[in-house]
């Protein structure tokens, strides 16, 4: 029996198919100290940096801005377990902030924990339907679980608001071949490997 494309693209962490980036607060306040640890992770200087957060947060221990900073440097650094609770916490104090909820799945996907993730990607959507990173990994991690059907219109979303990727293209295409629709699912394949060569070529 031929495989069908899904089974030969199986979603994966550590492929190109669901996304790490981390983002930064939202409406990120200008504070010299918090500068001055940004500066320190762009240089490499993680554990500066993560002891300044620490500093500041003993002075302000519900500042969520600061939570998050702390914890996306703990996650940047491989810290993972370190980071979620500071994620969570912040994430609790800034409910409508969807890179809060974004940011959290992103490290509970690290560590594994997929069906949380997930419920952190749909809260992000909630807070922010145009929010298209927690689009993209919810699509993904749809198409993980075979639920194409509900992968698809997030999918076909992320290619009407900009310019998809070659990943973009590639879970349409497993989607489509999941639904049954070997034809177009060759033609979001084929515009995959389009942006793939293209990026090559530069």
């Amino acid at each position: 029996k031929q495989k069908t494309a899904y089974e030969i693209y199986q979603c994966d962490w550590s492929s190109d198919v669901c996304s790490s980036d981390l983002f930064w607060p939202k409406d990120r306040m200008s504070r010299p100290e918090i500068e001055h640890a940004l500066a320190l992770e762009r240089q490499g200087r993680s554990a500066e940096a993560v002891a300044i957060y620490e500093t500041l947060l003993r002075a302000r221990p519900h500042d969520a801005e600061l939570l998050s900073l702390l914890g996306l440097a703990l996650a940047r650094r491989g810290d993972i377990g370190l980071a979620i609770p500071h994620l969570q916490q912040a994430r609790k104090l800034r409910p409508a902030d969807p890179s809060a909820a974004f940011n959290l799945g992103v490290a509970l996907l690290t560590a594994g924990s997929r069906d949380q993730a997930l419920e952190c990607f749909s809260d992000s959507l909630r807070a922010d339907p145009g929010f298209l990173p927690a689009k993209a990994n919810l699509a993904a991690l749809y198409l993980g679980e075979g639920r194409a059907a509900e992968a698809l219109p997030l999918i076909d979303d992320l290619i009407a608001r900009g310019k998809p990727s070659a990943s973009t293209w590639l879970n349409r295409g497993i989607a489509l071949d999941l639904l049954g629709r070997p034809l177009d699912a060759c033609a979001a394949f084929e515009r995959s490997e389009e942006h793939t060569s293209e990026l090559q070529s530069h």
